[in-house]
């Protein structure tokens, strides 16, 4: 396990050192640095607005949703075709061929994995400004959200191997997985068209009442997510 710890830092030194090569890319990774220190600062000492009506939460239930479905789609659809991998070819040329338990191999893919995905959902803190503003988040409600996006990407990376393992080679499982997710499409589908004509035309209505129904809260990836950031809003995480 030493050696793939080791792996991981030198690996995440020389992409630091890497950037001694390439000014134009420093300047931008500081500049994007400075705008996220500036986002955190406002939200520290930005005071809360007393008596303010802030916009309706249900809208981040609906976002959480939209990129939960998004990435749900585009991952199955990739382990149907060729599986999301959590390796680089120079990860397999160095990891599988040394002695290493193939357990501890897929561990170090998964903690590398959730770091891109971590440093790709920090444009979620470019929004503290409009998050704290519009609807009177704080710190708490923004870091979930940094969080639920990292687990959404890892839980849909793992669901794509799951079904390329499960699928590779066997057109009768990749039937069976394409009926079973666009019959989970369908059905979040058919749900808010039945909404929408119960709100009499009113669709974000309708789709914000959907995203919030008990119902949606209990189906995998996407609806844990809208549930566990209703969790830390309301303050009732059990």
């Amino acid at each position: 396990m030493k050696a793939l710890v080791y792996l991981l830092l030198t690996q995440t030194k020389n992409r630091i050192l890497y950037l001694k090569k390439k000014p134009g890319l420093l300047i931008f990774y500081g500049f994007i640095f400075l705008i996220v220190i500036a986002s955190f600062i406002f939200l520290m000492i930005g005071s809360k607005s007393t008596g303010t009506t802030y916009a309706d939460g249900r809208i981040i239930y609906l976002f959480i949703a939209g990129f939960g479905l998004m990435y749900l789609y585009i991952f199955a659809n990739t382990g149907l075709s060729t599986g999301s991998s959590l390796f680089t070819m120079a990860d397999v040329g160095l990891l599988f061929a040394a002695p290493v338990s193939p357990i501890k191999i897929l561990l170090y893919g998964l903690f590398s994995a959730m770091g891109k995905a971590m440093f790709a959902s920090i444009f979620i803190f470019y929004q503290i400004y409009n998050l704290k503003s519009l609807f009177g988040y704080g710190f708490t409600e923004i870091f979930a959200l940094f969080i639920i996006y990292s687990v959404i990407v890892m839980f849909n990376q793992l669901l794509s191997i799951g079904i390329y393992i499960y699928s590779n080679g066997n057109q009768k499982r990749k039937n069976i997985v394409r009926l079973l997710l666009y019959g989970f499409i369908g059905a979040i589908i058919i749900s808010a068209f039945l909404m929408i004509r119960n709100e009499q035309g009113n669709i974000l209505e309708a789709v914000c009442r959907l995203v919030d129904s008990k119902w949606f809260g209990y189906l995998p990836g996407v609806g844990w997510s809208v549930m566990f950031f209703k969790g830390i809003v309301t303050g009732s995480m059990v």
